[in-house]
């Protein structure tokens, strides 16, 4: 081995490449095909986000304000976990999407309002400082997202997207979206409404 502080040439930076880096190259690669996208949610997430949006708040909302991050059942307690998993057989559902629902809500991730692919509600970033608020003024709507949980084959998505419009206005529900054979998310059902 050279000593300390020396440079390392030819055939002994090989072999000291060889030893350091090829363990490594595995793990890395298993780390960036497991990782989620550099916001924090998965690309299939915002799929399911942008045909949940167009499925259950087009019909009453041409613009809403998008919440910068999601909803997190952190908020909501234990007991929510539990009555959703007393709830799921009532509702039809498997225990691995209800479960990774449950996962994935324990925490908050952003949402870039940018890469929701939205045609029939036009989607306003959330206002940044008095200026921002000033600019979507006329806009009271605001859209909030949880994440997305998914079966254990990803063709089936929980989700649940809710509209505020101030005090005790607007509503939204909890959807069962499925993965359509050309790879579109569309709206298999209702699962519950919210109702504010």
């Amino acid at each position: 081995m050279a000593p300390a502080g020396a440079f390392i040439y030819g055939n002994e930076l090989r072999r000291v490449m060889l030893k350091t880096w090829i363990p490594v190259i595995p793990i890395i690669g298993a780390l960036a095909a497991c990782s989620p996208a550099r916001d924090g949610s998965l690309a299939d997430e915002y799929a399911v986000w942008s045909a949940a949006i167009e499925t259950q708040v087009a019909r009453e909302y041409p613009a809403v304000v998008v919440a910068d991050s999601t909803y997190s059942l952190e908020t909501a307690s234990p007991v929510t976990e539990r009555l959703m998993r007393a709830q799921r057989r009532e509702d039809g559902l498997s225990r691995e999407i209800v479960e990774d629902f449950i996962i994935h809500n324990r925490r908050r991730v952003a949402v870039d309002a940018g890469r929701l692919a939205v045609r029939k509600v036009r989607l306003l970033r959330a206002p940044a400082g008095a200026a921002g608020e000033a600019r979507h003024a006329a806009v009271r709507e605001r859209l909030l997202l949880s994440r997305a949980g998914f079966d254990r084959g990803g063709r089936r998505a929980l989700v649940t997207v809710t509209v505020n419009c101030g005090g005790l206005c607007g509503g939204g529900a909890t959807l069962l979206m499925e993965r359509q054979p050309d790879g579109r998310w569309r709206k298999a059902r209702v699962v519950s409404d919210i109702i504010f």
